[in-house]
């Protein structure tokens, strides 16, 4: 103890704010925050990183007491967090976390839902509190109930864009300078889709233009969009379609298996398979995949059939080439494109297509119709207890 308020006193004069010393913390039997010393600093960023289950989420909790450490010191802002619910409370209105899954109030606005905490945990006017929020509204491009004003200058860049497209300017070009969207880079090209994967908006605009015709400027709630037409296929003609033999290897990652582990686990198996061993071979040893028995072999992958972070790595390699270790949501795979071929989309493949869709479709309806539901039902009481 006499350790730990020396490591207090010599800290104080640093403007510490946030300061973990000697904090333990147990569930049950199993100790998930073990001896943690961490001083944060005023204007200080840092990330913790580990692997699933090590506690990340568990320390940050402790630092507004939504988890409670059993031992050791933890000091927010020259405040000791302890059983002291005044304490607690003031240590709360400043501390903000975002957590892994979050919720808004569905009857309330976006703004509503912003300036809740403010306006009833730090007493601030509402103007004030839409203000601030509103701030930081314009940073995901059209603020949610915007006046006129703060339309102006988006519309204005918006019709800016529309002008340059209508006026012959390659379409690709524009939308690379003027979109916010994540497909701005590839000149906003959607590639060819169906109506019903289409947003709304969109297909209405486009059901009654011809192919190189610019629609009006439309508007969301996301803000302002312009969409060309570059061309239409009947329901009947046979859509050819980019497919792509490969082969992987799966290590999966697990409280044994690190992330570090899987990666120079498959970055020794690729030097093996570059220097002559059998790709197969080395799949049936080590692959964690149901494909393992096959050698990896995936067959002919058509685009979408796999996560988009595996179809990014292996529309990358040419065929004989072999990926470094490329992270998924399922672990760490090798990937070996064996050919690709441009073929036209099977009936059975069209079929099951179809079928997805209208699962797609039908579902979004059964959960929009819950949605209004639950909205119908839903009520917030607010009690402040005035101390």
């Amino acid at each position: 103890m006499a350790e730990a308020a020396a490591v207090l006193r010599s800290a104080a004069a640093d403007d510490v704010m946030i300061q973990m010393v000697n904090v333990h913390k147990w569930y049950g039997q199993f100790h998930v925050l073990k001896d943690i010393d961490l001083t944060v600093y005023k204007g200080e960023r840092i990330v913790i990183c580990g692997p699933s289950g090590s506690g990340k989420s568990t320390l940050i909790r402790c630092i507004n007491r939504l988890e409670e450490h059993q031992k050791g010191k933890i000091i927010v802002d020259g405040i000791e967090l302890s059983n002291d619910l005044k304490n607690i409370e003031q240590i709360r209105r400043e501390v903000g976390m975002v957590f892994q899954h979050f919720n808004l109030f569905p009857h309330l606005t976006v703004l509503e839902n912003c300036t809740l905490a403010p306006i009833w945990v730090r007493r601030m006017p509402k103007a004030e509190a839409e203000k601030a929020a509103m701030k930081y509204l314009e940073r995901v491009r059209i603020p949610e109930q915007a006046s006129p004003e703060r339309i102006e200058a988006p519309r204005a860049r918006a019709d800016k864009a529309l002008a340059e497209a209508r006026s012959g300017l390659d379409f690709a070009s524009v939308a690379a300078s003027y979109s916010d969207a994540p497909d701005a880079i590839s000149g906003g090209a959607l590639g060819w889709r169906s109506h019903e994967r289409l947003p709304e908006l969109f297909a209405d605009a486009l059901k009654d233009m011809q192919p190189g015709q610019v629609s009006e400027l439309l508007r969301s709630p996301a803000g302002f969009h312009v969409v060309k037409l570059l061309g239409r296929r009947g329901a009947g003609e046979a859509a050819p379609v980019a497919q792509t033999h490969a082969r992987h290897i799966l290590v999966k990652t697990n409280e044994v298996v690190s992330e570090d582990d899987a990666r120079r686990r498959l970055a020794t198996l690729r030097e093996r398979i570059v220097a002559g061993a059998d790709f197969a071979g080395l799949a049936r040893l080590n692959s964690e995949d149901g494909t393992a028995a096959r050698g990896g072999d995936l067959g002919w992958v058509y685009p979408g059939d796999t996560v988009p972070e595996f179809e990014r790595a292996m529309n990358a390699l040419a065929p004989g080439e072999i990926s470094p270790p490329v992270r998924t949501p399922f672990g760490f795979h090798l990937i070996q494109v064996l050919e690709r071929r441009t073929a036209d989309m099977s009936a059975e493949r069209q079929r099951l297509q179809a079928r997805q869709a209208l699962r797609e479709r039908k579902a979004d309806e059964a959960y929009q119709d819950w949605l209004r539901q639950l909205r119908d039902r839903t009520y917030v009481d607010l009690r402040l207890d005035e101390r």
